[in-house]
């Protein structure tokens, strides 16, 4: 078949398709973006709404006082616990006491669990009642508890050693005061 079009023609209707060609690949283009940013608009002021009501509520909290009453109680037992701290530590030796069963929790080993921690003024007491997965573990405690300086005497009763494994146990701890 031949084409009976001279080159000029051919050559401006070449020009033609592309620029149709062009036009509508524009248009697409640009109708996608239209839509990309019309999705992200709400997103975007989300946002910019969730750092401005983070912002509001973080000067807010700084600025803020307690007017519960609740709160307000609470701050006060406080202050009376560290205005009678002094009138404790010279009646009763507490902080001493804390420090000794603060000593206790830290040196308890692997496989022993503590339960429940009682301390007595009179005779300067301390019962250390817990689970010792295996005896080996109960008896290492007691090993590291009789090398601490805070302990006096540590009882561990050989009831408490008659089985090999899950033992109850309860020690007995005399507290070395300076």
């Amino acid at each position: 078949m031949s084409n009976l079009l001279p080159e000029n023609r051919k050559r401006e209707l070449r020009q033609g398709y592309f620029l149709r060609l062009a036009g509508v690949a524009s248009v697409f283009i640009l109708t996608a973006l239209v839509f990309a940013i019309v999705g992200l608009l709400p997103s975007y002021f989300a946002t910019i709404i969730k750092a401005k009501t983070v912002e509001e509520d973080l000067k807010y909290a700084e600025n803020a006082r307690p007017t519960k009453r609740r709160d307000i109680d609470l701050l006060v037992s406080v202050k009376e616990v560290d205005t009678l701290s002094p009138v404790l530590e010279t009646w009763f030796g507490m902080p001493f006491a804390y420090q000794a069963i603060a000593d206790a929790v830290a040196e308890r080993v692997g496989g022993v669990a503590l339960t429940s921690i009682v301390y007595s003024r009179e005779g300067k007491k301390l019962v250390i009642s817990g689970a010792a997965k295996q005896r080996d573990d109960l008896i290492a405690f007691k090993n590291v508890l009789q090398k601490n300086g805070t302990f006096k005497n540590i009882d561990l009763p050989v009831s408490d050693l008659a089985r090999k494994e899950n033992l109850s146990f309860s020690i007995t701890i005399t507290l070395a005061y300076p």
